[in-house]
C-alpha cells in the first residue's frame, strides 16, 4: 500500500504588482473545505497587510521573474522553514528564507533569458546551489503551451513542433513522447495517489481530470470534464446581468466582472484549490469596481462505488486587487 500523502491547509499566492514587483502571500484555506455557512460569505477582503516575501523591481525598470517554493506550498510545520526562489530574466536568483525573513543572492543562471533556456537549481543544506547543466532541448524554439511533473520527469507541449516532449532531470535526458499533445493548457498537476492528471482545457474554462496509464509512451485513457467552475458573464432575456460567484456579486448590469487567469494547487486527500483573477474595468468605465478580484475556490475530487470521478465544489473567498495587480497560485 502506498504511503498516505500528507495534507496541507495552506496555499501560496504570488501577486504581480506593476509598481512594486512580486509579492508572495500565504493563505489558510481549511475553512473553505467546511460545509457552506449561511451569510457572511459575500465579503470581499483586502489582501493581508504584510506579504510573506517581497521581490521588488530593480530601480528604474520592470523585470520578469519566475518564482518557486520549497517545500512545495509550505504546508504544515514546514511553512516556517520554507525557501522561496526567484529567478530573473537578467540571470540573477534570489532566495528568501521564511524562517529568518531574510533574502540572499543565489547562483547566477547560465543564460539571461527565461524564455530560451532550461535551468536547474538544487536546494541543499539550506542553500540554493547550481545543479548540473540541463542538456540543450531537441527543438529550435521554446514556446511551451502546457507542462506537468511526474517524478523526475517533466512533460511539456512544444508549440509548432507537432508533439509532446519530456525531460528526465535525474538522467538529464530528453525524449519525444509522441506526436500527440497534452489536452491541457499551462501548468497541470499529476497526482500519484489519485493516478490523475488535473488541469484546465485550452481556453481555461473547464477543469479536467485525465486517467493516466503507467506506460511508455504515456496514454491518456480517459478524460472527464467537470464543467465551468469559474464565474462567467450571464445573459438573461438578452440582457447582461452582474456576475455572481458563490454569494459574491460583482459589477453592475451591463458591466460584469470576467475571470480570465486560472491556476491550481493540490493539497492532498483529493482536495484542490483553484485561484482566479479578474480583468479590471476599463479606465473611464462606469463600474463601481475600480480594481480586480482575486478568488480562491476549494474543490474535492473522489470516486464513487463504480469508480467514476465526482467533483464537489466547496466554498470561495474573494479579495480585492488594484488595477495593476494579478494573482496566481505559487507551486
Amino acid at each position: 500500500m502506498a504511503p498516505r500523502r500528507r495534507q496541507r491547509n495552506t496555499v501560496l499566492v504570488a501577486v504581480y504588482d506593476k509598481e512594486e514587483g512580486h509579492l508572495v502571500y500565504r493563505f489558510n484555506v481549511k475553512n473553505l473545505f467546511s460545509e457552506r455557512l449561511h451569510g457572511g460569505d459575500d465579503e470581499v477582503l483586502p489582501l493581508p497587510a504584510r506579504p510573506l516575501a517581497r521581490f521588488p523591481h530593480p530601480p528604474g525598470r520592470i523585470e520578469r521573474v519566475a518564482l518557486a517554493a520549497y517545500p512545495r506550498g509550505g504546508g504544515g510545520g514546514g511553512a516556517k522553514k520554507m525557501k522561496i526562489v526567484a529567478a530573473t530574466e537578467n540571470g540573477r536568483t534570489i532566495v528568501h528564507d521564511t524562517s529568518t525573513k531574510e533574502s540572499s543572492p543565489g547562483p547566477d543562471l547560465q543564460a539571461n533569458d527565461l524564455c530560451l533556456q532550461f535551468e536547474a537549481l538544487r536546494l541543499q543544506g539550506g542553500r540554493c546551489r547550481a545543479a548540473a547543466p540541463v542538456p540543450p532541448a531537441p527543438f529550435d524554439t521554446l514556446n511551451l503551451t502546457a507542462c506537468f511533473v511526474e517524478g523526475t520527469r517533466i512533460w511539456m507541449n512544444v508549440d509548432d513542433q507537432q508533439g509532446t516532449y519530456s525531460l528526465d532531470m535525474a538522467r538529464r535526458v530528453w525524449r519525444k513522447e509522441g506526436s500527440w499533445y497534452l489536452p491541457i493548457e499551462d501548468g497541470a498537476i499529476y497526482v500519484p495517489d489519485l493516478g490523475l492528471l488535473l488541469g484546465f482545457k485550452v481556453g481555461r474554462l473547464n477543469l479536467c481530470a485525465y486517467d493516466i496509464k503507467a506506460n511508455t509512451p504515456m496514454i491518456l485513457r480517459q478524460g472527464q470534464n467537470f464543467g465551468k467552475l469559474l464565474p462567467l458573464r450571464m445573459w438573461r432575456s438578452g440582457d447582461l446581468i452582474p456576475t455572481v460567484h458563490d454569494g459574491y456579486r460583482f459589477g453592475e448590469k451591463h458591466h460584469p466582472v470576467e475571470f480570465f487567469f486560472v491556476s491550481l494547487d493540490y493539497l492532498g486527500g483529493g482536495r484542490f484549490c483553484i485561484a482566479w483573477s479578474s480583468t479590471p474595468a476599463p479606465l473611464g468605465h462606469p463600474s463601481k469596481l475600480k480594481g480586480c478580484i482575486f478568488a480562491l475556490t476549494a474543490v474535492e475530487l473522489t470516486r464513487n462505488s463504480d469508480g467514476e470521478l465526482q467533483l464537489k465544489k466547496r466554498r470561495s473567498r474573494c479579495y480585492f486587487l488594484s488595477r495593476q495587480q494579478i494573482g496566481y497560485m505559487l507551486r
